[in-house]
């Protein structure tokens, strides 16, 4: 194992129902192992987040199923391949694409009219890989803090800022910044990001839904996510971070620290 390769993932989630909502319509997920790849002891790790849309409790059924459906669809066709000692050169990104598609198709005939966005993470060795839909985020923090955004939002307000009709902080209190252009099992059919790239030991990622990103202040996101402190007490002070800006909904975040 190279020096910079991490030898195991760990984590910590952060789950709340906010202040304001009745239900939770988050869902979210985190597996985490070591396997033997070529006489190595290499760390793999699955991290999924999911916010769900949809009227009469169909968004949190929605969000539930896509986790459930989208897991036990990786298990069975992806996984095997993800530890093979080959798995560095598999179209890794592609395969989880298709298992959300074929996770799509069942929420779009079982759940009608509703809807959820998603965003997996699939860590093997030290290379990462996303499939993305939505406006949950998955951001990447080296190991001397630099931070960046790995996904980009499927939202009207993301499209207006591209179109440099407003800005990123307008896009914060715009009155459509919750129309979601992308949604898992909303239609037929659903085209999700692929990322891919790698990291060291030392890294970070953070997966969160938008009733983090979207209501933390920057000062408060940044003390938080900076701070030298284990990562269950920076979920624990994010989810605190985001009740305190008034919880207006659900509150979700899964924090990777890559040792």
């Amino acid at each position: 194992m190279s020096s910079n390769q991490a030898e195991r993932f760990d984590y910590c989630m952060g789950h709340d129902i906010g202040r304001v909502r009745p239900v939770n319509e988050d869902a979210i997920f985190a597996f985490s192992a070591q396997v033997m790849r070529m006489d190595t002891l290499t760390p793999i790790g699955l991290f999924i987040i999911a916010d769900g849309m949809g009227g009469h409790s169909s968004g949190e059924r929605a969000s539930a199923k896509a986790i459930s459906e989208f897991t036990g669809d990786f298990f069975r066709t992806v996984y095997l391949k993800a530890i093979d000692a080959r798995g560095d050169s598999a179209d890794l990104g592609g395969e989880m694409a298709r298992c959300l598609e074929r996770t799509n198709a069942t929420i779009y005939s079982d759940i009608p009219n509703s809807g959820t966005t998603f965003s997996a993470l699939l860590l093997v060795g030290n290379s990462y890989w996303i499939v993305h839909v939505g406006d949950s985020r998955i951001y990447y923090f080296s190991g001397n803090q630099d931070e960046a955004l790995l996904t980009k939002d499927h939202s009207l307000v993301q499209m207006m800022i591209d179109l440099g009709e407003i800005t990123e902080e307008e896009g914060k209190t715009h009155i459509r910044r919750n129309v979601i252009l992308r949604s898992v099992g909303f239609e037929s059919s659903v085209q999700p990001d692929i990322y891919q790239g790698t990291f060291e030991a030392g890294d970070r990622f953070l997966l969160c839904c938008d009733g983090v990103w979207s209501v933390v202040g920057t000062e408060a996101w940044e003390e938080i996510l900076r701070s030298p402190e284990p990562i269950q007490d920076q979920a624990r002070r994010l989810v605190e971070a985001a009740n305190e800006a008034g919880g207006t909904d659900n509150i979700s975040c899964i924090l990777v620290q890559c040792g």
